[in-house]
């Protein structure tokens, strides 16, 4: 008899574990809110907004190349006439891995093709303050405003073996913030070369026109000395190199 109850709770476990199935709360609810500006700070409206829900084992960042009937939408909106977008979404009951796509097409909403997109990832319910993540304002451009940059990183050691880029910040398309550092490089996405050549790296970004871009690189694998460099972005395509 007690074999038989042994091997039925390991049987439930085996099911439980390879069950790929997401699972909310009936009662708890999470607020998510924010605002959507453009390059001169004037809310823009209509913009979609979509809650992106994944399972632990896999990686959020993964749904830009994913197929539409991947995606776990689980709540959606536009922005009002000020900007402003409120979503509740049921609280994940099996996972933590949340993520916030602007204005990109998804399975429930399509995109405002007049502004650039972005996404924030590896949210986690811990930022939830009083079951609710706030997430201020984020900035998107008119793509007529739109240019396509390179940045090249010279000099690279070739036995550098590390993540090259920590950080890069403006308006950009195609942008990924992370809440929480992931356990590897996430900027492969910007990079045109990846590990095809570790000592040139370049990096194509379609940017919006006249601004200026934080770059930031990693100069110590060991310590995780940075190095930031401005680069002033004008009104052409341009390439600009970094001498690391």
């Amino acid at each position: 008899m007690i074999k038989k109850i042994f091997f039925l709770i390991l049987t439930a476990a085996i099911f439980q574990s390879c069950d790929d199935k997401l699972y909310y709360s009936g009662k708890e609810r999470i607020l998510m809110q924010g605002r959507i500006v453009d390059q001169n700070n004037s809310p823009v409206q209509g913009i979609p907004v979509n809650i992106f829900v994944e399972k632990d084992d896999n990686d959020p960042l993964f749904l830009i190349g994913r197929s539409l009937e991947d995606e776990d939408i689980i709540s959606y909106t536009t922005t009002d006439a000020n900007g402003y977008y409120k979503m509740l979404m049921p609280r994940p009951l099996n996972q933590d891995n949340i993520s916030l796509i602007i204005n990109k097409p998804t399975s429930e909403q399509g995109q405002n093709t007049d502004y650039s997109n972005t996404v924030v990832t590896y949210i986690s319910l811990r930022d939830a303050d009083d079951y609710a993540i706030n997430f201020s304002e984020q900035k998107l451009y008119r793509l007529q405003d739109n240019i396509t940059i390179t940045i090249t990183v010279n000099n690279v050691p070739s036995n550098f073996n590390g993540k090259l880029l920590t950080d890069i910040s403006g308006l950009i398309n195609n942008k990924i913030t992370t809440i929480q550092q992931p356990y590897y490089n996430q900027f492969y996405l910007y990079d045109t070369t990846y590990q095809n050549n570790f000592t040139t790296i370049k990096y194509t970004l379609n940017v919006a026109k006249n601004q200026t871009i934080s770059f930031k690189y990693q100069r110590n694998v060991s310590t995780g000395a940075t190095t930031e460099h401005l680069i002033n972005v004008g009104n052409e395509p341009a390439n600009y190199n970094v001498n690391y």
